[in-house]
């Protein structure tokens, strides 16, 4: 028998997965017509027509795929969760000490939020407890998140900080990054790609590193 987050990841995927590159990009532009109207109206607010119109198809289409809302919500959470594991796997050094790797694991992780501000939103949302699907916490915990734990704990480890918690490392390193993103995305003018905008992640990066430095020292 499957556990709760088992059955979560489950039903995080398409009904059918698309046979022909047709369906390949209208299952895409689903996902991301989904991401987009999420961030903006919430969970609760948007409608599968409004899905539907975004992407100028047939709200029978997207049942081919999605029974409701909330597997598309799912889906987009898991899909999420995955990519940034895959990410943060990618450029994790193999010969890196347990320090460097759990701040390379920030620093993609605040780089990946920094080029997805509707992801970003969907996250604030979810952590200020609007109205949506139950145990999405735990699936993106089992799709990808569970990775940060296993670096922090090669670093309690290496460092000998055995109560240090992976909530008094988010506390530390993600509230003043949620903190940073949210007024950087609230700009009319923001561009990612900006220098100036850069420049200061690259000084928010630092000082997210020399925190992660300071709590396994302390």
């Amino acid at each position: 028998m499957m556990d709760d987050g088992a059955l979560l990841l489950a039903e995080a995927r398409p009904l059918l997965q698309p046979s022909s590159p047709k369906g390949e990009a209208t299952l895409k532009r689903i996902l991301e017509a989904a991401e987009h109207l999420f961030a903006r109206k919430g969970f609760a607010a948007t409608r599968m027509q409004d899905i539907a119109d975004a992407v100028d198809i047939k709200r029978a289409s997207i049942a081919y795929f999605f029974p409701d809302k909330q597997r598309i919500y799912l889906t987009v959470i898991r899909l999420a969760a995955e990519e940034l594991r895959e990410t943060v796997l990618t450029r994790l050094p193999a010969e890196g000490g347990p320090l460097e790797r759990l701040q390379l694991s920030f620093e993609t992780w605040i780089r990946h939020l920094a080029e997805r501000p509707n992801l970003f939103r969907i996250i604030l949302r979810q952590m200020s407890g609007e109205e949506g699907p139950s145990g999405v916490e735990t699936l993106a915990w089992n799709a990808g998140l569970s990775l940060q734990q296993e670096l922090l704990d090669e670093a309690k480890l290496a460092y000998k900080r055995p109560n240090l918690t992976i909530d008094q490392l988010n506390a530390a390193a993600c509230g003043p990054t949620f903190v940073f993103l949210a007024i950087a995305f609230n700009r009319p003018d923001f561009d990612s790609a900006d220098p100036a905008f850069q420049a200061q992640l690259d000084q928010h990066i630092d000082e997210i590193k020399a925190t992660l430095q300071r709590l396994l020292a302390a």
